[in-house]
């Protein structure tokens, strides 16, 4: 099969892919709301009469919840178009979903995964035992906001490193302005496209070993930045700074970040309070419920295995899995520090969903270069094989035994 056609094939699998999920995740529940769903559609009520004075959910000190207001806009949008029939939210909601497991296809394929591994990427990523707090639930709609915007930001931000055009630096700014809008996590943006750009070197400068290497690629990183990217980067950077500001000086009701005194920051780096997170959220990323007990009582020895098998990931992987593990770790970091610490019993699988695209994007891109590994090593065999006698003709004549 031609290239041309595995690339069509795989794009055929992957809306396959996304009807399927569609279908598995439609909840049975479809005519009733859940739990926090009456308390957002009780937030935009006032706005229902008059959709214009929307505009002050902009406001980060207008409602006493979580700042994130496209959230809030998405509830008076279904609102003011379904009323009280759930149904036509969780379709959106889904929809949202089985875009983002398009944009997970598209990133692994601008990344430079294979057409069969992009799809296998997407495939890990569209269903896992843990969404259905996520993808089959209308307040959750904000961490699917966020994986989707990010991934945008993304494909823009690579789009704009193929093309040097600077309309699609604009664009990812703009994609990066809707994710920092829907959720916290969009905070993690910049690093992680800098990060990108400090991994992908001319090849050249990717095969040089020894302790200057660090220093050569992180002297080309700063030089290969353009003006434009260090400008759009400081503003990412400012907003970011203006961002943090507000959540530790606006009234939240469930999560208060003034109320943590220092020193129970400074307790949080506890190793045994780190060991219990590893284990819990190897728990949520294992599809296996009856492991989460044996995970959690033997959770140093889990967060040390963890540990040695990221270090080992990290060092024999290519800059594509060492991107989408960083991807992870950076995202479940911020849930630690933001939800964990703060109240550990909310910690819940749809907090993975965005870690679980890095992860999903590292699984694929090892994957992909350990079989082209493979091809190759088996081409050089094929090519060997004619300069090496047959083994019958090691073999003595018939006539001498």
């Amino acid at each position: 099969m031609s290239q041309r056609l595995r690339f069509h094939a795989s794009q055929f699998i992957t809306l396959g892919l996304i009807w399927l999920t569609l279908l598995i995740y439609f909840p049975p529940y479809f005519r009733g709301f859940v739990g926090d769903d009456y308390v957002q559609l009780d937030y935009i009520l006032r706005f229902v009469q008059r959709p214009l004075t929307a505009i002050q959910l902009f406001n980060p000190f207008t409602l006493t919840w979580y700042y994130r207001p496209l959230q809030n806009l998405w509830f008076l949008a279904n609102r003011l178009t379904f009323g009280y029939e759930p149904f036509g939210y969780y379709w959106l909601g889904l929809l949202l979903h089985a875009l983002v497991i398009a944009m997970v296809y598209r990133v692994a394929r601008q990344l430079g995964i294979r057409p069969y591994f992009a799809l296998a990427a997407a495939a890990l990523f569209a269903v896992h035992k843990h969404y259905v707090d996520v993808v089959a639930w209308i307040s959750a709609i904000a961490i699917v906001m966020a994986g989707l915007f990010t991934l945008v930001t993304f494909s823009a931000y690579l789009r704009y490193l193929q093309t040097r055009q600077n309309r699609w630096l604009v664009f990812t700014f703009i994609a990066f302005l809707f994710t920092l809008l829907s959720h916290e996590e969009a905070i993690l943006l910049p690093p992680l496209l800098l990060l990108w750009r400090l991994l992908d070197q001319p090849q050249k400068a990717r095969k040089k070993k020894g302790q200057n290497a660090a220093l050569t690629a992180i002297s080309s990183f700063m030089q290969r930045l353009t003006r434009q990217e260090w400008a759009t980067f400081a503003l990412m950077l400012l907003l970011i700074a203006l961002f943090v500001g507000v959540q530790f000086s606006r009234p939240n009701l469930t999560i208060s970040l003034t109320d943590t005194p220092a020193s129970a920051w400074w307790q949080n780096l506890s190793p045994a309070q780190i060991a219990l997170f590893t284990a819990e959220s190897s728990a949520k990323f294992i599809p296996i419920p009856e492991i989460q007990s044996f995970l959690v009582r033997y959770n140093y020895a889990v967060s040390f295995l963890t540990i040695i098998l990221l270090a080992y990931w990290l060092w024999r992987g290519e800059r594509i899995a060492r991107l989408g593990i960083a991807w992870a770790l950076l995202h479940l970091a911020f849930i630690y520090w933001a939800l964990w610490t703060q109240k550990p019993e909310l910690y819940a699988g749809r907090h993975i969903y965005n870690a679980w695209i890095g992860l999903t994007l590292g699984i694929a891109a090892t994957l992909s270069t350990e079989t082209g590994k493979m091809k190759r090593v088996e081409r050089r065999e094929k090519k060997r094989s004619p300069l090496l006698p047959p083994p019958s003709s090691l073999l003595p004549p018939a006539s001498s035994l």
